[in-house]
C-alpha cells in the first residue's frame, strides 16, 4: 500500500483523484501538507496505520456491503489527501471539522480545482487563477509570452482546462497581441489532450513539482 500512495507527478496525483477515486465514491476529502523537517514516508506509514487503510480489495468490498466507509491516502511531494466513501467510520468523527465533500466544494491543488458533479469528475483551472490569466491576456506582449504562461496548465490536458485556456487565447487575439507579434499568433498555441500517465512511475513528468511557478499549492 505504501508504494501505491506516493505519486511522482502532479499529473499522476490529479489523475488518481479524478479517474480512480472520485468515480468510486471517494467524495469526502481532508487535504493536508507535511511540514518541512518531517519524513513524508514516516507520515505515510502513520496515517495508513491510523486509519487502517492497508486493507485488501476483498476486505474493502465486504465493508462497503456492510455499510462501512473505506479510506484511502494519496500524496504528492508534501501535499496529501485522505479520501473516504460514505458510511460508518471513525474518520468522520476525528476529522469532521476539516472534511470537505468534493461534490460541493472542490479540492484546490496547484492552481487547479478538482470536484465531482453530475456523476463525473471535473478538473479545471481554479476560478481565481483563471481570472488572473484572463487579465494577463489583455496586457501580454507576445504570443510566446502568453504560451509560456499557459503551458503549465495546458500540460494537464483535461477538456474543461482546454476550454478555459482556449477562451483566454481568443481573448488575447481580440486584443492588441497580434499587432505586437506579427510572426506568431495565439492560435498557434497547442493545447494537448489529456494523456494517461503512470502515477507511481519513478520517471518525473512535465508537471513534476508543486513548487514550480505558477503552480502554487493552496
Amino acid at each position: 500500500m505504501k508504494d501505491r500512495c506516493e505519486t511522482t507527478s502532479l499529473e499522476g496525483f490529479i489523475q488518481m483523484l479524478a479517474c480512480n477515486y472520485l468515480p468510486h465514491g471517494y467524495h469526502f476529502c481532508v487535504p493536508g501538507k507535511i511540514p518541512e523537517g518531517k519524513d513524508p514516508r514516516v507520515v505515510d506509514e502513520k496515517l495508513i496505520k491510523r486509519f487502517q487503510i492497508d486493507r485488501s480489495r476483498a476486505a474493502r468490498s465486504r465493508r462497503k456491503k456492510a455499510g462501512y466507509a473505506n479510506v484511502h491516502y494519496l500524496r504528492f511531494e508534501r501535499f496529501f489527501v485522505l479520501l473516504a466513501t460514505a458510511g460508518e467510520h471513525w474518520f468522520f468523527e476525528t476529522e469532521k471539522v476539516r472534511i470537505q465533500d468534493l461534490r460541493r466544494k472542490p479540492l484546490r491543488v496547484a492552481g487547479f480545482s478538482v470536484s465531482f458533479r453530475g456523476g463525473h469528475s471535473h478538473v479545471r483551472v481554479a476560478a481565481d487563477v483563471y481570472a488572473g490569466l484572463r487579465a494577463e491576456a489583455d496586457v501580454v506582449k507576445t504570443a510566446s509570452d502568453l504560451e509560456a504562461r499557459l503551458v503549465p496548465f495546458a500540460a494537464l490536458g483535461y477538456a474543461p482546462v482546454r476550454r478555459q485556456l482556449a477562451a483566454i487565447i481568443r481573448r488575447a487575439e481580440r486584443g492588441s497581441l497580434c499587432e505586437n507579434d506579427s510572426k506568431r499568433t495565439p492560435s498557434k498555441i497547442v493545447l494537448p489532450r489529456r494523456r494517461t500517465v503512470s502515477p507511481f512511475a519513478k520517471t518525473a513528468s512535465s508537471l513534476s513539482s508543486l513548487n514550480s511557478d505558477p503552480l502554487d499549492l493552496i
